[in-house]
Parts: C-alpha cells; sequence; structure tokens
C-alpha cells in the first residue's frame, strides 16, 4: 500500500491505494502481477525468514506435524474504513466463511471498527472467529515515536477485548512497517508478530482471479493467508477473491482455522517457524 509522509501532511495507505479495478489502466494492472509474481521466485517463505526474522508467517508442518492440512486465514484492516454503515460488508463475510465452516483472525484497525458494526462484529466472535490488533490507523507506525505508538498500541487493544471472548498475542503492523523500538513495545506486552506466506498484493492488484490463484498456487501446511477486508466500493474485489480462495482450499482438502487454532494445533502460543 502507499504512503506518503512530510511534516504537513500524512497519506493515508486507503488514500493511495485503487477504490475500483477501473482506477487502473490494463497496462498498469498487468504491470503490477509481472512485478509481484517476480518477487515472489524467490519463496514467501524465504523472503520473510530474511526480511521479517523476528516474526512469524507460518508454521512448518515438518516442525510441527499437527498443522499439517490446516491453514490459518487472516483479513486485514477489518471491518470498514468509511464511516458510511451501507459500505460495510462485515455480515457478507461472516456468510461467506459460514458456507465453508471456516474461521478467521481479522486484524483490526480501530478506525475501521465503527459501532454500526458492533453486533456483526459480535456474530462473528459467536461463530469462532477472532480479533487481533492492527494499530488504529490505516498508516506505517515506525515514524512516531515509542511512547505514540505505545498509546495508539493499547487504544486498539483495549476496543478489539471488548468482543474477544479470550484475548490473544497477535499482532500485525499495518503496511508490514516495523522497527526495533516497534518490537520493544510488543514485547514488553507479550505480543508476537503475525506475517503472512500467502499475500498476492491485493490492495494494489484489484483481480480476484490473480489473488485468489496466487494464493492457492503459493499454499502449503501451516499457511498464514491473508486477504485485505472489502468494502462496498473499495477493495469490493477482494469478496470474490475470499470466495475462490475458500473453494479452492476445500478442494485441496485444508480445514480454515483462526491464527489461535494454528498455533493450537502446534501445542504452543509461543511456537517458532
Amino acid at each position: 500500500m502507499g504512503y506518503l509522509f512530510s511534516r504537513k501532511k500524512i497519506v493515508y495507505g486507503r488514500d493511495q491505494d485503487p477504490h475500483t479495478p477501473s482506477d487502473l489502466s490494463a497496462f498498469a494492472l498487468a504491470n503490477r502481477k509481472l512485478q509481484w509474481s517476480l518477487l515472489s521466485t524467490l519463496g514467501p517463505r524465504f523472503i520473510l525468514r530474511k526480511v521479517f526474522p523476528q516474526t512469524i508467517g507460518y508454521l512448518d508442518a515438518d516442525k510441527h506435524p499437527a498443522v499439517k492440512n490446516f491453514v490459518a486465514f487472516t483479513v486485514d484492516d477489518s471491518f470498514c474504513g468509511h464511516k458510511d454503515p451501507s459500505r460495510a460488508m462485515t455480515k457478507q463475510v461472516q456468510e461467506l466463511f459460514q458456507r465453508f465452516n471456516a474461521r478467521c483472525t481479522f486484524f483490526t484497525a480501530g478506525d475501521c471498527l465503527n459501532e454500526s458494526d458492533y453486533p456483526s462484529v459480535t456474530d462473528l466472535i459467536a461463530d469462532g472467529h477472532e480479533l487481533a490488533n492492527h494499530m488504529n490507523e490505516d498508516r506505517r507506525y515506525d515514524l512516531d515515536s515509542s511512547e505514540a505508538f505505545k498509546a495508539d498500541f493499547l487504544e486498539t487493544e483495549t476496543l478489539i477485548n471488548r468482543f474477544n471472548s479470550h484475548p490473544n498475542n497477535w499482532f500485525r503492523p499495518p503496511h508490514a512497517k516495523l522497527n526495533k523500538s516497534m518490537m520493544d513495545v510488543l514485547i514488553g506486552h507479550g505480543k508476537t508478530v503475525i506475517m503472512t506466506d500467502c499475500f498476492a498484493n491485493d490492495t494494489a492488484i484489484p483481480d480476484p482471479v490473480f489473488i485468489s490463484d496466487y494464493i492457492l498456487k503459493n499454499v502449503k501446511p501451516g499457511s498464514i493467508l491473508l486477504i485485505h477486508m472489502p468494502e462496498r466500493g473499495f477493495r469490493e474485489w477482494n469478496y470474490e477473491a475470499m470466495e475462490r480462495t475458500l473453494e479452492g482450499l476445500e478442494k485441496q482438502g485444508y480445514e480454515v482455522g483462526t491464527v489461535s487454532e494454528l498455533f493450537e494445533r502446534a501445542g504452543s502460543r509461543t511456537v517458532r517457524t
């Protein structure tokens, strides 16, 4: 996701990303697909180990045989960044996961959890889903002071724990931007940073077929998948991407659950890859 910073103005990622497929030319879309595919030839798990060594983006089924045929599904920027309740798709996403008997960890941004969505979020928790901390705003935090980051982190933590039936240890930094002072705060609060080994750059590539095909090609036992939350008129293509991905996972014989369930399968909430 794009991000610009200056002394005068912060431009948030969602303001830089395409809102609908028509926002990109056919050439620009093809170029983004090509670039992402070329980058991925290194292997998502290899990239994770090199770039984010202090995080977890998957569990290795060779080390943790109990995660065989199990993957975790995660959704970022949950639930609706627009204040218009009619644009929220929380209920539709809930029904989609119900159809496939799947569960999900919704990495929740405080600004995207509107009061109008509270009943739907409560229903999600009742279905076995969970919320996890994705900070308050859709922007990078590695430019903030440690104190400012901690305050925002704790504010979001308080909000999501109003809904979770059981608090969890999971955190995902917006825009995958992470530094030492952020890690120090997170470790001090017992958090594990969760990344992903199956992400198709869905905020920048508005093509549900490409997104789902990419994920299904790269998924392995113990994978942690990521698709961003769809909203009406914004990243709405991700609803179809979710549907296609869940269909493909079912055909491949995977059980789909939360990050907590993945770790529970491995027998620990603090296991390393």
